[in-house]
Order: structure tokens, then C-alpha cells, then sequence
């Protein structure tokens, strides 16, 4: 089997890659990113907690009932 530079630089980087994503990570919680991505995220659940909401409503007014 043949081995590229390209097929070789592409498995170093998906071996680095979660090493860097965890060093970021580390960084962000310590410099308060982790408290802004859980206000993200508490955003995101009520807008989806909302949209469930007025489905919720619009299927129970149209009687449309499935099992």
C-alpha cells in the first residue's frame, strides 16, 4: 500500500486533533467560557422547551391524535 504525504499528515492531525480540542478546553473553563457555554445552552433549551411548547398547543387544537 502506497502512503502519501497527504494520508500521513492527515493521521497526525486526527491525533493532535483531540489533544488540541482538550488543551482549548482546558483554557476556556479556567478563563469562564464554560459559564457563557452553559448560558448558551440554557438559551438554547428554553427556545427548544418553547417550540415544544407551541407544537404541543397546535397539535391539541387541530385534534390531530396519533398512537
Amino acid at each position: 500500500m502506497r502512503v502519501t504525504i497527504f494520508s500521513a499528515f492527515t493521521r497526525k492531525v486526527s491525533v493532535m486533533l483531540p489533544i488540541i480540542i482538550a488543551v482549548v478546553a482546558v483554557i476556556l473553563l479556567f478563563t469562564g467560557g464554560f459559564v457563557q457555554s452553559l448560558q448558551f445552552l440554557l438559551w438554547v433549551g428554553i427556545v427548544c422547551l418553547i417550540v415544544a411548547a407551541v407544537m404541543f398547543i397546535m397539535r391539541s387544537m387541530s385534534g390531530h391524535r396519533s398512537a
